[in-house]
């Protein structure tokens, strides 16, 4: 089963869960779920932020709108956010360690 990123029309990502779903035993069911890399996540979602902010750029350059030009900002520092919490995190391991 994949696991999809979109950005919707507010740009915000969301996630889709795409394939066949199989039957799953209870002996399936009773194992953990391995741990989330929150750094790759956080590097996919930034990602996923900035080619948002590049579909919109389009719209600011041609049409000068205030509202657009917000949406872009608001985009680019959600990205840059997100990269700045896998450093922070990659810093704290490293300096830990």
């Amino acid at each position: 089963m994949a696991l999809s990123t979109s950005i919707s029309s507010n740009g915000v990502p969301s996630f889709h869960k795409s394939g066949i779903i199989a039957h799953v035993t209870a002996e399936q069911q009773a194992k953990p779920a391995p741990p989330l890399d929150y750094q790759l996540l956080l590097l996919s979602l930034a990602e996923d932020y900035f080619a948002a902010a590049h579909s919109v750029r389009s719209l600011v350059v041609s049409l000068h709108q205030d509202m657009e030009m917000c949406r872009y900002y608001k985009l680019i520092a959600t990205g840059l956010g997100c990269l700045e919490a896998v450093l922070k995190v990659s810093t704290t391991d490293s300096t830990v360690s």
